[in-house]
């Protein structure tokens, strides 16, 4: 798999100064990462911004047979950056509607990751909607 180039200069700085002003001291940083471009760009943004700070997670929730495909992707591109990364799940979902389910599922165990880890928080590349 050829090495994608890293992300811009302006754009790891500007990255850096945001994630100073949204988090105190931090020495270490929590990355969710699906497998999808915008989690592959924030997890390549975050190694070039704090290189051997980063720590990557993948939430697997069992729902297509695809996601352990995605999630064994992001753990070879993780150790060919040298970042630690782990597969979460699957677990099962509560009942009800299933996206939502989905989305209580992965922050409660990327939550529960970051306390196993000592990481402070988790930057995510999805919004809620």
């Amino acid at each position: 798999m050829p090495t994608p180039s890293a992300p811009p200069a302006e754009a790891v700085e500007r990255f850096r100064a945001t994630l100073a002003r949204l988090a105190d001291d931090f020495e270490r940083i929590g990355v969710a990462v699906s497998g999808g471009p915008d989690s592959m760009a924030l997890l390549r943004l975050s190694h070039a911004a704090f290189p051997g700070q980063v720590f990557a997670a993948t939430v697997d929730h069992g729902l297509r047979a695809e996601a352990r495909m995605e999630a064994l992707f992001v753990a070879d591109v993780c150790a060919g950056l040298g970042i630690p990364h782990a597969t979460l799940g699957p677990a099962p979902l509560e009942p009800g509607n299933v996206p939502q389910a989905a989305r209580r599922l992965r922050y409660r165990l990327l939550g529960q990751w970051c306390a196993a880890n000592a990481l402070p928080f988790v930057a995510v590349a999805h919004q809620r909607d």
